[in-house]
């Protein structure tokens, strides 16, 4: 089986139909955990209201919806992983702190160093010779003037093959990210265009319709949303901020929510599509090393 764009993009989805009760339990707690991090937000900002003089106190346990996210945002990850990319049963617990979580935990954070390391090397030259020119009254170039976007697409291409990496992290069971980052090499064009087909109607439809609506149902809509691979506990913050939990505010976040659910699942699913056809998969297969999923 090759990588395949529409198949990659309706991957996710058909994942789901075939195991919807363990996919509605990792979203269950995916829910409960997106919910947490508002709610622990305004519980401390009622107490630092309510006894100013704890700031210190307040300052300290504003670590803790910190910690939700981050740890909620590292099991999710590792949960979906070994529901997209191996045929492992669900339990009814799906999070989990173990192996998987800590190895992607550790390829997130050295992928993510080099990434840093490569932006600011490529940046730093660009950002001065803008500053050159304009200071000097020249117009910058059509590609400088561009540079914006392109940097916003190598970011995209580059995105959608770290999102594999936990993947092959789950399905492999072995540490070692420059190994899974390049195993997408053979089909990476197709894997960032895959990427960025699911990411820009995500985002279009999970900020653009809700924020659409709110004014119809006299609601200041919310700044926007970033989509990102984890949690998308924006709407769940701004439904926090709001004086009045009414319908329809409530109705407007639930729409943003389950929009933005969606959009993560097909991105999920992409990369979840990647990892079943990286590089020495049929040799790993054959060793046994991680077990095989027949969905294709």
């Amino acid at each position: 089986m090759a990588f395949s764009f529409w198949k990659a993009l309706g991957y996710g989805v058909s994942r789901v139909r075939e195991r919807p009760l363990e996919a509605a339990r990792i979203w269950a707690v995916d829910a409960l955990v997106v919910c947490a991090v508002p709610a622990a937000w305004v519980a401390l900002g009622v107490l630092y209201q309510q006894f100013p003089s704890l700031m210190y106190a307040v300052i300290l346990f504003s670590l803790v919806p910190m910690a939700i996210a981050a740890l909620g945002w590292l099991c999710s990850e590792s949960a979906w992983a070994r529901f997209l990319a191996t045929d492992r049963p669900t339990p009814w617990l799906p999070y989990r702190l173990g192996r998987d979580e800590s190895r992607i935990f550790e390829s997130y954070a050295i992928l993510g160093l080099i990434m840093i390391g490569i932006g600011a090397l490529v940046a730093t030259p660009i950002i001065i010779v803008g500053t050159w020119l304009n200071a000097g009254g020249v117009e910058l170039p059509a590609l400088v003037q561009l540079m914006p976007l392109l940097v916003t697409l190598v970011i995209v291409f580059f995105a959608a093959r770290v999102a594999v990496v936990p993947m092959l992290v789950v399905r492999r069971q072995v540490f070692s990210p420059l190994t899974h980052f390049t195993a997408t090499r053979p089909f990476w064009l197709r894997l960032g265009l895959a990427f960025l087909a699911a990411a820009a109607p995500a985002y279009v439809i999970a900020q653009g319709l809700p924020s659409l609506l709110s004014p119809l149902a006299g609601i200041q809509p919310p700044a926007p949303v970033h989509v990102v691979m984890a949690f998308p506990n924006g709407w769940g913050a701004w439904l926090a901020t709001q004086e009045t939990l009414d319908l329809p505010s409530v109705a407007i976040a639930l729409l943003g929510l389950v929009a933005y659910g969606f959009g993560i699942l097909v991105l999920r699913g992409v990369a979840a599509h990647a990892a079943l056809n990286a590089l020495e998969q049929e040799e790993l297969d054959a060793r046994g090393a991680y077990p095989a999923s027949s969905a294709g």
